[in-house]
Parts: C-alpha cells; sequence; structure tokens
C-alpha cells in the first residue's frame, strides 16, 4: 500500500487527508441520525398517553427534551402550554415549527463539509492508474444508484476499448459500410455513448449519433429517413420505439427495413419474452438475423437467431470482408 501511495506522488496526500475527514463525518452522522436519535418508533405514542389527561410536568417536558430530535420538537409544545395554558393553536403550531426548522438544521451538519470535500478531490480518484497527463478520455458509470464513478482512458487504453467494442458489435452483425440508428444515451458519459460510436466507426459502419437523449420522435424519424441496417440500444427501449412507430412517423417498425440488433444496458436481450417481442408480430423492431446480448457469455450469447450457428467475430482492425455474413 505504501509502495502504491510513493507512486502516486504528492497529489495523493491532500486525497488521502479527504477521504479520513470525509470518513469521519460520515461515522459521525451515522451515529447521530441513528432512529433511536431522531424519532423513536414509540416516542409518539407515550407523549399522547402522558398528555391526555393533563399537560406534562417541566420535569417530565425536560426529559423528553432530551430524548431525541423528535423529542426536542414535541417538548416546545408541551413548554408552550405550560407557559400560557391558554395558548393558540397557531401560537402552538408556530412554536413546534420554529423548533422542528432549527433541529433539522442540526440534523443537516456537515452535509456541505462532505459536498465540499468530494468538490475538492480529484475527479478520478484512486480510479486513475496512469498518470494525468497521459489521459485522453473519460468515462462515467449511469450513476443510477449515486453518484458515477469515472474511469480515465490513456491513448492505449481507448484503441484497446475501441477494438474490443468492434469486436462485439461485429459479432452482433454490423458490417463495413452498414448505417447504425444509435439508439444508447450519448450523454452523461455513459459507455454506451462514445465508446459504442467509436466502436462502430472502427468497423467501418457510419453511426448516426441521434442517441436516447434526442428523444423518440426524433429516433423513429431518423430511422425513416435513412434507414439504417442496424440499430443499438437497451431492448426495452426499442421495444418501445417499435409499439410508437405507427403513430409517430405512421408506418410499423418492421417496414423501415432494419435487419440487425445490438441490445445491451440493462437485462432483456437474453429472456424469452423480450427476443420475441424484438421479432414477431406487430411488436416487430426489425427483421433480425443477429441479436447481441451482453449478458451473455461468448458460448451462449452471440449466436445466430435463425439457424443457431456461431456469428462470426473476426478481429475488425483485420478489415473483413464487407459482404461476409449478408
Amino acid at each position: 500500500m505504501f509502495s502504491i501511495i510513493q507512486a502516486a506522488g504528492w497529489p495523493i496526500w491532500p486525497l488521502i487527508a479527504c477521504s479520513i475527514l470525509a470518513l469521519a463525518l460520515v461515522i459521525e452522522r451515522f451515529l447521530s441520525l441513528k432512529t433511536a436519535k431522531v424519532a423513536p418508533p414509540r416516542l409518539l405514542d407515550e407523549a399522547l398517553a402522558v398528555s391526555r389527561t393533563s399537560v406534562p410536568t417541566p420535569d417530565v417536558v425536560t426529559q423528553l427534551e432530551k430524548n431525541s430530535a423528535l423529542g426536542e420538537v414535541l417538548a416546545s409544545g408541551f413548554r408552550a402550554l405550560n407557559s400560557d395554558p391558554r395558548c393558540t393553536e397557531v401560537d402552538l403550531r408556530a412554536t413546534m415549527e420554529n423548533t422542528g426548522r432549527a433541529v433539522a438544521h442540526r440534523l443537516e451538519r456537515y452535509l456541505s463539509a462532505l459536498a465540499t470535500i468530494a468538490s475538492a478531490a480529484p475527479l478520478l480518484g484512486l480510479h486513475r492508474a496512469a498518470p494525468q497527463a497521459d489521459i485522453v478520455q473519460v468515462q462515467a458509470s449511469s450513476g443510477t444508484t449515486g453518484s458515477p464513478a469515472y474511469v480515465g482512458l490513456t491513448r492505449a487504453d481507448r484503441e484497446s476499448w475501441a477494438e474490443m467494442t468492434a469486436r462485439g458489435l461485429y459479432a452482433g452483425g454490423i458490417r463495413p459500410g452498414d448505417t447504425v440508428l444509435h439508439g444508447f444515451s450519448m450523454s452523461k458519459g455513459f459507455v454506451g455513448g462514445v465508446p459504442i460510436y467509436q466502436g462502430i466507426e472502427r468497423i467501418g459502419a457510419v453511426d448516426i449519433p441521434i442517441g436516447a437523449d434526442g428523444g423518440v420522435d426524433r429516433l423513429l424519424i431518423a430511422a425513416r429517413d435513412a434507414r439504417p441496417r442496424c440499430i443499438v440500444g437497451t431492448p426495452n427501449f426499442l421495444l418501445y420505439l417499435a409499439q410508437v412507430a405507427p403513430e409517430l412517423i405512421g408506418m410499423k417498425a418492421a417496414d423501415i427495413g432494419v435487419q440487425r440488433l445490438v441490445v445491451g444496458g440493462e437485462p432483456g436481450g437474453g429472456i424469452p419474452a423480450i427476443r420475441e417481442g424484438l421479432q414477431e408480430g406487430d411488436r416487430v423492431v426489425v427483421a433480425a438475423q443477429f441479436l447481441l446480448d451482453s449478458e451473455a457469455n461468448l458460448g451462449a450469447g452471440l449466436d445466430r437467431l435463425g439457424d443457431g450457428s456461431p456469428a462470426p467475430a473476426p478481429a475488425p482492425s483485420a478489415q473483413p470482408d464487407p459482404h461476409a455474413g449478408h
């Protein structure tokens, strides 16, 4: 571990300091925001029970105030009634709301500090495995369940990534000279965006980079006008495109003439019902001959839908025969 720190150089020390401080704040917040200290499950019932016949005594109110954050809010109401038994409902509500705002502010303590620490830390953090000067591209996870994780690519990384992506797309049926409609998101650094574009370009095909961000109507209009041979995207999104195609462009998706689908980014491509929906009936997206499922392994996933024989996967950089597999 120490050798890694030494190799990273002086920029690693501020990062380590920020990490230690952030960890300390997270632990403090974890201990301070436990349910028992914020809103014990039975506290409200107990407070109603002791106040059913009369207003609790000052000693009971003080004990309630020290119990938890919720207890502090309830105690402020009881204390107002003890001070002025003729206190109106409006005044009582205002007193408790003021106390509640103060308690909420205290519960949010250090959150802004954590945000500052996060923004001060380097973008790639410990994910960076090469000198910053060698980083030429940054990609991000989708960030569906939290902040995205960023990955820096060197020029060699980018070449390797493009090569492997091109091999997978070629195995899915995309060929040099094909027109490919891009149905993955092109924004937020998502790996289905620029990396897929780079893989398609490496094959020698033409990418139409509308992306899911461009909207369903624009994607379908591009499909109608450009008549792409291939579409790449998530399976459920492509199913949705097929369902709304007659309404938005006045024709069934099957009539557009697309011959290849490459799907990934979510479960679905390997689910029989999804595959059938992408091929059969009025919901058909394409007259698909290949379907590349990113969830499946090379033995099971890269198969020709017609006869089950393996799909070819030569290196795109070897400039395969453009007529192969047509």
